[in-house]
This record gives C-alpha cells, sequence and structure tokens, in this order.
C-alpha cells in the first residue's frame, strides 16, 4: 500500500460569536459587596479576561490559536467556580453563538454555554490541522493522528458534560464526529504501519477498525433529524464514510488475503482477494458522487488500490485453477474478524499550569477563605502554647527529681568505667585479621 494516494479527511468549520461581551460587566460589585474588597481594584484582571476572549473568538487555525483557546477555556472554568454566573445569577453574562452548520444564532446568559461553544472550537481546529497534513512522511502522520484524537476528545467531553444549548451540540451529531476522528486517526497509523512493513494481521485489524468506526458514524448521521442540522454537509459526509467503510473493508479483505496466501491457503485467498475487489467496486459506485473538487483525489486512490489487488488476485486465481485445485470457500464460512482500537481520545489537561496559564483573578481571596484561615491560626497558637506549657512543667519536674538523686555528690572511679588494655589489644587484633572468622570455623571443624 506504499505510494497509494491518501484519502481526504474530514474536517468540522469554527462557531462564530460576533457580539462582543463584557465578561466582567457585574463582576466589579460582587466583588465588592461579598469579598469585602474594592471591585474597582481589579480593572486589570477584567480587562485581561475580556483581552483573552477576544483573541479566542478571533483565532485562526494554528497551535498558537489552540493554545489560546484552551487557556480560555481554563480560565472560564476558573471564572465560574469563582463567581455565580450561571442562568440569571448575580454575574450571569448573555453570550450569542452561531450554530456551527447552519449559521443560525443561539443565545443563553451560561457560562457553560460558552465554554462549550470554545471547546467545540478547540476540537474544530484540531480537526482541520489533521485534516491539512499531507501524511507522507512518519513525522506529518503521528501529528496528523495526534491531532484527530485531541479533537475527539473535545466532542466527547462536549456530549458527555454539557447540555445540547443548540443544534449543532446535538448527541447522535456529537458522536457521528467522535467516530469519523477516530476513524481517521486510525488511518493515519494504518498508514504509517504500511510505511513500517508491518505484519499483515496488525493492519487487517485495524483496517477493520477503521471501517467500524466508518459505519457507526454513518449509523449517527443518519438518524432523524441529523441530516437537517449539517445541511449541505449531509451529502459530502455520508457520501464519503459510504465509501471509506467500503474502501477499509477492502484493505482488510486483501491483508486477509495475503495471510491466506503466506500460509498456503490458496482458496481462501482467492475468497477474500475476489470479495476486496467487490467492496473496492460497491464503494466507488458512491465515491462518483462525490464533490468535484475531491473526485480525482478518490479516483486515484481507488484505482492505485483496484490494481494493485486485481494482480494479486488474478496471479492467486491463475495458480489456484491450474496447480492448487483448493476449493474457493464462501466468505460467510471464513472466521469474522474483530477490529483493534489503537489511538484513543486524548484529553487536554486543564490543571496544567502551561496550558491554563496563571488564575487571573488568583489575588481574590473569599472572605469565608479569610476567617477560616483565621480560625486556624488561632487553633493552631493554642495548640503550640499547650504542648510548650506542658514541655515545660516536665523539664522542671525532671530537674527537681534529679537534684533529690543528688548525683553530683555520689564519688566516682572513673578508671572502673575504662576497658583493660589487654582487652583492646585483642580487640585490635581481631580487626586487622579479615580472614579471622573463617580460621576459626576451620579450627572448629578440625577439633
Amino acid at each position: 500500500m506504499e505510494g497509494c494516494p491518501r484519502l481526504p479527511a474530514i474536517y468540522f468549520d469554527l462557531k462564530l460569536s460576533l457580539e462582543s461581551v463584557d465578561l466582567c460587566e457585574k463582576i466589579p460589585n460582587y466583588i465588592t459587596a461579598n469579598y469585602q474588597e474594592n471591585g474597582a481594584n481589579f480593572s486589570n484582571e477584567c480587562e485581561q479576561i475580556n483581552h483573552l476572549r477576544e483573541h479566542a473568538i478571533n483565532c485562526s487555525i494554528d497551535e498558537p490559536s489552540v493554545r489560546c483557546l484552551q487557556r480560555y477555556f481554563c480560565q472560564l472554568q476558573l471564572l465560574g467556580n469563582r463567581f455565580p454566573m450561571l442562568p440569571d445569577a448575580e454575574c450571569s453574562v448573555r453570550f450569542t453563538w452561531e450554530d456551527g452548520f447552519q449559521k443560525d444564532e443561539s443565545t443563553c446568559n451560561d457560562i457553560r454555554f460558552e465554554e462549550a461553544s470554545i471547546l467545540y472550537n478547540i476540537g474544530a481546529i484540531y480537526s482541520r490541522l489533521g485534516a491539512n497534513e499531507t501524511r507522507k512522511t512518519h513525522e506529518s502522520l503521528k501529528n496528523a493522528c495526534t491531532y484527530f484524537r485531541y479533537a475527539a476528545a473535545c466532542f466527547e467531553k462536549l456530549r458527555d458534560q454539557y447540555t445540547p444549548y443548540s443544534e449543532d451540540f446535538t448527541p447522535a451529531l456529537l458522536t457521528c464526529q467522535v467516530d469519523i476522528l477516530l476513524g481517521q486517526a486510525h488511518e493515519a497509523v494504518l498508514e504509517k504501519s504500511f510505511l513500517d512493513q508491518r505484519p499483515h494481521s496488525v493492519n487487517a485489524h485495524v483496517a477493520m477498525q477503521i471501517s467500524d468506526y466508518y459505519q457507526m458514524a454513518l449509523l449517527n448521521l443518519t438518524k432523524t433529524g441529523i441530516g437537517s442540522i449539517v445541511s449541505k454537509r449531509f451529502r459530502e459526509w455520508r457520501v464519503a464514510l459510504i465509501y471509506k467503510s467500503s474502501y477499509y473493508l477492502a484493505i482488510t479483505y486483501f491483508c486477509n488475503g495475503l495471510i491466506a496466501e503466506d500460509n498456503k491457503k490458496h482458496g481462501e485467498c482467492v475468497c477474500y482477494y475476489e470479495n476486496s475487489i467487490k467492496r473496492l467496486t460497491d464503494g466507488w459506485k458512491t465515491a462518483e458522487k462525490i464533490s468535484t473538487d475531491k473526485i480525482n483525489v478518490y479516483k486515484e486512490a481507488n484505482t492505485f488500490t483496484n490494481d494493485m489487488i486485481m494482480r494479486k488476485y488474478k496471479v492467486a486465481k491463475r495458480d489456484n485453477d491450474n496447480v492448487y485445485f483448493e476449493k474457493i470457500p464462501a466468505l460467510s464460512s471464513l472466521p469474522t474478524l474483530q477490529g483493534a482500537i489503537v489511538a484513543k481520545s486524548q484529553v487536554f489537561d486543564c490543571h496544567d499550569p502551561d496550558v491554563s496559564g496563571p488564575d487571573i483573578f488568583q489575588k481574590l481571596i473569599p472572605m469565608d477563605t479569610h476567617l477560616v484561615v483565621s480560625e486556624y491560626s488561632e487553633e493552631k497558637a493554642k495548640l503550640l502554647r499547650e504542648i510548650v506549657e506542658l514541655t515545660d512543667n516536665r523539664s522542671q519536674e525532671l530537674e527537681k527529681f534529679l537534684n533529690c538523686l543528688q548525683l553530683d555528690r555520689i564519688p566516682l572511679n572513673h578508671e572502673y568505667l575504662r576497658l583493660p588494655r589487654e582487652l583492646l589489644d585483642c580487640c585490635a587484633t581481631v580487626v586487622s585479621r579479615s580472614n579471622m572468622s573463617k580460621d576459626l570455623v576451620s579450627a572448629m571443624q578440625g577439633m
């Protein structure tokens, strides 16, 4: 498969926020009322978070923009933990975002809507970065796989932890996107596996997993209502998923055929090659409906793969018909191959200081915290005083007891406290003779 043209990857467009938002509109007053501090003293912090939002909503498709979005997402979570910014709360702010597909606007005065939209855009940029990779070198394949894994994690988190504030957050659609991204991550793994000339059995399992991912994505894409949400993207995605599912199933059968050929199972080999060509032919009937700007890439990949499999099939068929005469089994009678998951979604860590940056409002400490710290300090000082007092009392008791014993009046002959010279000489002799223990044992055994 080395040299085969790469099939185009699917990526997702960014959501847009066209309205300017002051995140700190109500925060200074809240600080004054609840933190016993002057809210006006935090104008720099308010300016920082608003400036960060401006950068986040006007980002480009590159890694610095991803880092900016990730930092803003982390700061939003810190902000939501410190100030009441849920619907109708004291510091709530109205956010407006366009739908990622139909461009309809959705509005909500909930900071979690802002978090969800930013998380969506992080995943969308990662999907675009992965799709932009050429996937022709080991480094590019590694990068593509990593980008798709990060993107999949964003849409997974969005599906599992956030309310569907707008139609593009529908769980079935997000699941479809996750399956597409994980399928594309596995495509990069398979392409690298072919470059590394990994065993055919490994390639077969990975190719089967890719086909399974695209089948699951297609199942969610065709659920009721999803087509109307993705709008013009529906036909493009559907055609691509149908073709890719057939294409990678054909690759699975081809790899199984190579395994059968290595094991001298000539009938099975012909069966797998035959079904591989059939799957490829069936898939191409759908791929012919792909958009004109991508049809050439699909055609080149399909032609390359079809020619390669056809060459192997003709040789295997001729050899079996003229030499081996093995019965060609039905595909249904052969063992079913299971896919292997080798690339899982990978989340970014919001608790990593390199990702989140310093907490913008870290100087702001709640009054309750001040009170708790004060109580802790007082209890600590009280305990310390008790321990010091107890220690002093015991020291005084010990001193009185020693005075009562009058040990200083007892005459002591210090010569009795010394070891005899003969014993010291014997000890020195023992130390100087390193083999004395062995000599002693030998002498005792000879007695």
